[in-house]
């Protein structure tokens, strides 16, 4: 699905590169699209400090057609990122579309690279949805889960 949309989103930003982290190792197919595109992709692997990476980065996207709450999603948010994130599992729980991010549905490629497009465009809309993410983000601070998980269990006793 993103490799599909990213060439939608070349044809509007040529500039565009994409940066993929993880995995011990790059499936054939996605070497092979690493040198069709040579210019605009790159696929990282087995990387133990994923932070700088993050930090050199404008957007973050998860095009998932299944996800639980996805810590890839949290770090990005932490470090002021704005995401485009598919409406599943806990990505509508972090992400709220246009607020820190953009939410599309799972699986619809047209909608994936139009709200990247948007972002890549967009200067403007990135860094307002960069502030909203480093302050939304906050929700989701261990401190405040074990508040709210005393709180709860105070809840409960009473």
């Amino acid at each position: 699905m993103l490799l599909n949309a990213f060439e939608k989103v070349l044809k509007k930003c040529p500039d565009a590169f994409l940066l993929s982290v993880g995995g011990k190792e790059i499936p054939k197919a996605l070497r092979a699209y690493q040198k069709k595109y040579s210019e605009n992709v790159c696929f990282v692997q087995n990387q133990t400090n994923i932070l700088p990476f993050y930090q050199a980065s404008d957007i973050f996207v998860l095009p998932s057609l299944t996800e639980g709450l996805s810590n890839a999603l949290l770090e990005s948010q932490s470090v002021g990122l704005p995401a485009v994130v598919t409406s599943v599992g806990g990505n509508t729980d972090v992400v709220k579309n246009g607020l820190n991010g953009i939410v599309v549905d799972s699986g619809n490629v047209e909608q994936l690279a139009s709200a990247l497009i948007e972002l890549i465009i967009s200067k403007k809309n990135r860094e307002s949805m960069s502030r909203k993410a480093l302050e939304s983000i906050k929700q989701f601070d261990l401190r405040n889960i074990a508040r709210q998980y005393i709180n709860l269990y105070n809840l409960l006793l009473s």
